[in-house]
C-alpha cells in the first residue's frame, strides 16, 4: 500500500490510524520499545473523554494513540479503550477535501453518512486544530473508516509528530467482507479485505524492524 492512499474528486486519502491503549503514557513507552520512535503527546478532546499521543507515518499521514483520560468516569463508546491490554487499531481515518461532495459519493453507492460533527482539539503549544468529521451509519470506530476535513489553516497533526516509521500495509477483516469491498471501492482506496472476526491490521516499517499491530499469527 502506498504512503496516501488516493481517491478522486475529493481528494481522498488515508490520514490516520487510531490504536487504542489503556494508559497514554505507558502505550507510549510501548510504542516506542516496538518502533524504535516514541509517539508525543498530541492534545485532549473534553467532549469525548479521551487524549492522544501522535506518530508521524509520513506527509499528512500519523498513528494516532488514544486512551480513555484518568479520572473520566465514563468516555461513551470509547470506554472499550481501558481494557486494551497492547496497543491495537480501532479505527481508521480518510481525508476529504469536499465533505458534502464526499457524503453525497457514498449515498450513491447505497450507503448512509452519518451527520456532519465538528471537533477540535488545542495542541500543548496552545495552538487550535479544528475539524469537520463524518461515519458511515454513525459508525465511529471499527473497519469502516470515518471521514475527516481539517479546518482551514489547521496544521496537519503529522507536520511536527516523530518521524521514521511508515505504512508498509493497512488491511481489515470484517464478517461482511462484501459490503466492506464495496465501500472501499467507491472511495477509490486502496486497502485490503478479508472475511473474519472484525478487525483492523496494521503493518509498519520501522527503524526496529516490520512491526505488526492487530495481526492474529
Amino acid at each position: 500500500m502506498s504512503d496516501s492512499a488516493v481517491g478522486d474528486s475529493e481528494n481522498l486519502r488515508l490520514d490516520h490510524v487510531l490504536v487504542g491503549v489503556a494508559d497514554l503514557e505507558e502505550g507510549s513507552e510501548r510504542m516506542g520499545a516496538l518502533t524504535g520512535v516514541t509517539p508525543v503527546f498530541g492534545g485532549s478532546h473534553p467532549k469525548l473523554g479521551t487524549h492522544n499521543a501522535l506518530l508521524g507515518l509520513g506527509k499528512d499521514l500519523y498513528l494516532e494513540l488514544i486512551a480513555v483520560r484518568p479520572k473520566v468516569d465514563h468516555a461513551g463508546q470509547f470506554e472499550f479503550l481501558r481494557g486494551c491490554s497492547e496497543p491495537i487499531p480501532v479505527g481508521w481515518v480518510v481525508a476529504t477535501d469536499d465533505r458534502r461532495r464526499t457524503a453525497a459519493r457514498l449515498v450513491d453507492s447505497g450507503f448512509t453518512p452519518g451527520e456532519f460533527l465538528a471537533g477540535g482539539r488545542v495542541r500543548e503549544s496552545g495552538e487550535r486544530l479544528s475539524w469537520q468529521m463524518f461515519a458511515v451509519e454513525e459508525r465511529l470506530l471499527g473497519t469502516s473508516p470515518f471521514f475527516i476535513e481539517w479546518g482551514d489553516g489547521t496544521l496537519h497533526p503529522s507536520a511536527d509528530a516523530p518521524q521514521g516509521c511508515a505504512v508498509a500495509e493497512l488491511s481489515l477483516v470484517d464478517p461482511r467482507a462484501e459490503r466492506l469491498e464495496r465501500l472501499i471501492a467507491a472511495l477509490a482506496l486502496e486497502v485490503e479485505v478479508a472475511e473474519g472476526p472484525s478487525r483492523i491490521e496494521l503493518e509498519l516499517e520501522t527503524p526496529a524492524g516490520r512491526v505488526g499491530l492487530g495481526t492474529v499469527s
